[in-house]
C-alpha cells in the first residue's frame, strides 16, 4: 500500500474560459515552484477552495493577481430543483483560470490536481516577520466549466511520471479531478 509523501512544489496556470465548450489557454500565465504547503479543501457544494502558501514574492506574482483576481465571484450559478425532481441550470460563462498541481509520490505515480478556478481576492495576503521570508498565498475557488474539459498529454509534460490526457467537467468531478499518472 502506497502513501502519498510531500508535495510536488509546482503548480502552473493557463487562461481558460467557461461555457458548454470550454477552452483552455497554450501558454503558462504563470507558474510557482516555491510552494510550502498546498491546502485542497472540499465544501457542501462541491466546489474546491485551494490555498497556496509560497515563498516567491515578487512583481511576476503581483501582476499575474492583479490581472486576473476575480472580484466578483459571479461564476457560481444556481442549480434549480422543480417540484417533480428534475433539475436544471445555467450554463456558466466568462473568463477562469486551469489550475494544475503537482502533487507528492504515491509509489511510482505523482499525485495531481486539475481544476477550472477563478482566483479569490484574498490572494496577495502575506504574512512577514524577523529573518524569515514573506510568504503571499494564493487562493482559488473551483468553478463549474459549464461543458467538458480536455487537457491534452502535453499539459502534465515534466509534472506527470506518465503523462496522459484527462477530462472532466460533468458528474461527480465537475468542479476538478485528481488522478495519479
Amino acid at each position: 500500500m502506497a502513501s502519498v509523501l510531500h508535495g510536488g512544489r509546482y503548480l502552473v496556470v493557463y487562461t481558460a474560459t467557461l461555457g458548454a465548450t470550454p477552452t483552455i489557454g497554450t501558454n503558462p500565465v504563470f507558474t510557482c515552484d516555491a510552494q510550502i504547503k498546498t491546502q485542497v479543501d472540499y465544501n457542501a457544494t462541491e466546489s474546491h477552495k485551494i490555498d497556496v502558501e509560497h515563498i516567491r514574492d515578487n512583481s511576476g506574482l503581483q501582476s499575474f493577481i492583479d490581472t486576473y483576481v476575480d472580484v466578483t465571484q459571479t461564476s457560481d450559478i444556481e442549480t434549480i430543483t422543480f417540484e417533480d425532481g428534475s433539475k436544471s441550470s445555467g450554463t456558466p460563462s466568462g473568463n477562469a483560470l486551469l489550475l494544475i498541481v503537482k502533487g507528492g509520490l504515491s509509489g511510482a505515480a505523482r499525485k495531481i490536481y486539475t481544476a477550472i478556478v477563478k482566483i479569490d481576492p484574498t490572494s496577495g495576503s502575506w504574512t512577514q516577520e524577523g529573518n524569515k521570508y514573506s510568504r503571499p498565498k494564493l487562493a482559488f475557488n473551483s468553478v463549474e466549466p459549464g461543458g467538458v474539459v480536455t487537457v491534452p498529454t502535453t499539459y502534465y509534460t515534466g509534472i506527470a511520471t506518465t503523462p496522459g490526457q484527462i477530462t472532466f467537467g460533468l458528474g461527480s468531478v465537475k468542479f476538478g479531478r485528481i488522478h495519479y499518472a
